[in-house]
């Protein structure tokens, strides 16, 4: 067995989202990654959805933690925060008390699916994703850059 250990350094930062009044109306917390073999920086999406279930719950848990932090904040100012998740951190989501109880007490939190997710522009859809869009708001990060058309929009309930 081959055990590979490296150091991956993570950082957090907040992108803002404006309307089309020119007003700051949420930021989006990007995630960024370096180190591992080259030192250098990590793609975050690949990154991401490599990780095993229990690597996937330190960084949601992580981000969350941070956004809770700056609840004030965001309250204060009546802005969002969009986080990004990919399917696992779903499953996470879905599966774990101290992550929804986080969620839950940040109601100014929109959790961002990727078009890319599994399912998404079938009218089956994806039960983890119908889970979630029940219980919390879900936005569509990047639509139309890939595989969403107006049928992925047409079949979120």
């Amino acid at each position: 067995m081959l055990n590979l250990n490296f150091h991956v350094s993570c950082e957090f930062r907040c992108e803002p989202i404006i309307n089309f009044k020119d007003e700051l109306y949420a930021v989006e917390l990007l995630t960024s990654f370096s180190g591992g073999y080259s030192r250098g920086k990590i793609e975050p999406q690949s990154f991401i959805a490599s990780l095993d279930p229990d690597s996937s719950y330190k960084l949601l848990l992580g981000q969350l933690t941070e956004i809770n932090k700056k609840s004030d904040f965001f309250r204060k100012n009546n802005l969002l925060c969009s986080l990004n998740i990919e399917q696992n951190m779903a499953r996470l989501i879905m599966n774990n008390n101290i992550i929804r109880d986080l969620l839950d007490a940040n109601d100014f939190i929109r959790l961002e699916i990727s078009e890319k997710t599994p399912n998404i522009d079938k009218r089956s859809g994806s039960a983890i994703l119908h889970e979630l869009s029940n219980r919390y708001s879900l936005w569509l990060d990047d639509y139309g850059v890939d595989f969403s058309n107006i049928n992925t929009l047409k079949n979120i309930d």
